[in-house]
């Protein structure tokens, strides 16, 4: 919608961290400090679809920064529309052995998003305009 504040959900709700006040859309964040590779570990696998295939799926947020200059590098937004049940691919039950047992986790394949679905916020440590972002969002729609 081009807002340019998100305000956050409380701890923990699953598959939602995020959400904008003026369109109601919601938002996961990934994060992390080395640069996202095919696929990024995730939450529990039937969680996950489940929201996926809710009327209310997120859009994905990914966040990559750099902790020794505590600057972000990318910003990138997954529409929901591309964040679907067809990129997340399920992990192996855990050992019997393990702390929580049988426990299923997931994989966010994201070499299976098209370009069409990534939209930089930042790229390179440096802010795309946001009219140009708000341009990409609409395309994809």
């Amino acid at each position: 919608c081009g807002s340019s504040r998100l305000e956050k959900f409380a701890a923990n709700l699953p598959v939602a961290d995020f959400f904008c006040s003026s369109c109601s859309d919601q938002f996961e964040l990934k994060s992390q400090k080395k640069a996202f590779g095919t696929k990024v570990a995730d939450g529990a696998y039937f969680t996950k679809i489940d929201r996926l295939a809710s009327s209310t799926n997120p859009n994905l947020i990914l966040l990559n920064y750099d902790l020794t200059q505590k600057a972000v590098r990318h910003v990138c937004v997954v529409p929901k529309h591309f964040f679907v049940p067809d990129i997340i691919e399920k992990r192996n039950p855990l050992a019997p052995t393990a702390r929580r047992a049988g426990w299923v986790g997931s994989n966010i394949l994201l070499d299976r998003i098209p370009d069409a679905g990534r939209i930089f916020l930042v790229r390179n440590s440096i802010p795309i305009p946001k009219e140009v972002v708000v341009a990409k969002w609409q395309h994809t729609l």
